[in-house]
């Protein structure tokens, strides 16, 4: 158990500050006039934002304390690139990246994507309870085609959780924050990084290798996210992130509430999401949306 309580523990200097970076005097960056905060999350703020052009965007600055940390300023980097170069409907697009200088502060990294509006499924989750199965099944089946479209082009996800999925109002569903995310050949390479992800929605052989840049990662982690779409809450909890972690390992996962009706196709894919065993998983994004779509 303390190998797993050292394993997620976070280094000091990550949690000592974290004020947002500061902004140019004119508050623009690359042509963009930066106006009010439309969110600010645990690494970085995100500031609603007019590109050249008059559109509207979201730009999003990393905390003032993680620009001391290169590995996490790395990730912050590839987020942006990954965002850039995956196009695809439901995925976030990034329309710039770069990064500007103030005389108080070392170089700080930015990236300009598009201004969503909406709220993301851990807020709907939290506002709304379980979601009716069709719905939950729809969302599921827009995050196994982004996962499918990223999977194809070499890039793992690593962290997909409700947190990391918004649902606009005009009813799409868009995969966020690819940082800490990792192309296939890089472990090959001596790994991606070893960025965590979240511990409810984090699969088993992660625990065990944390630069695993194997695409049923992401599978078993949507399995998490469609069990609490279903359910109302994540097929494991508890009060320490190491306790969650154990159960990921060796907790067999927990039926569905008896009030939850949902085709028994949709159970057994819930089941093969949530293998612990990968080999005995889905064997891709692309099966899962296969049979995704038979359902609804």
């Amino acid at each position: 158990m303390e190998g797993l309580r050292s394993w997620w523990r976070r280094p000091a200097a990550l949690l000592e500050d974290s004020q947002a970076a500061p902004l140019p005097h004119d508050r623009k960056v690359a042509g963009f006039e930066i106006g009010e905060i439309l969110g600010d999350g645990g690494t970085a703020t995100v500031y609603e934002a007019r590109g050249p052009d008059g559109a509207q965007a979201a730009l999003k600055i990393p905390h003032r304390g993680l620009l001391r940390d290169l590995e996490f300023v790395a990730a912050f980097r590839r987020e942006a690139e990954l965002g850039a170069s995956l196009r695809h409907p439901s995925i976030v697009r990034v329309h710039l990246a770069g990064a500007y200088r103030l005389p108080e502060v070392c170089e700080v990294p930015f990236f300009a994507m598009e201004r969503l509006r909406g709220r993301d499924l851990r807020c709907w989750l939290h506002e709304e309870g379980r979601l009716e199965p069709g719905l939950a099944l729809a969302i599921a089946r827009a995050i196994a085609d982004a996962l499918d479209w990223a999977h194809h082009r070499g890039v793992v996800h690593r962290d997909i959780s409700p947190s990391n999925i918004f649902l606009t109002c005009q009813k799409a569903v868009k995969v966020m924050d690819f940082g800490i995310s990792a192309v296939c050949h890089e472990r090959r390479q001596g790994g991606g990084g070893p960025g965590r992800g979240t511990p409810a929605y984090l699969a088993p052989e992660r625990l065990r290798d944390l630069h695993l840049a194997d695409p049923r990662v992401d599978l078993y982690s949507l399995g998490c996210v469609l069990y609490e779409m279903l359910a109302g809450r994540p097929p494991f909890q508890g009060e320490q992130p190491d306790q969650v972690l154990r159960q990921h390992l060796e907790a067999p996962v927990p039926a569905l509430p008896v009030e939850v009706m949902v085709p028994w196709r949709a159970s057994r894919l819930l089941v093969r999401l949530l293998e612990k065993d990968p080999e005995r998983r889905c064997a891709s994004a692309r099966e899962v949306l296969a049979e995704l779509a038979e359902l609804l």
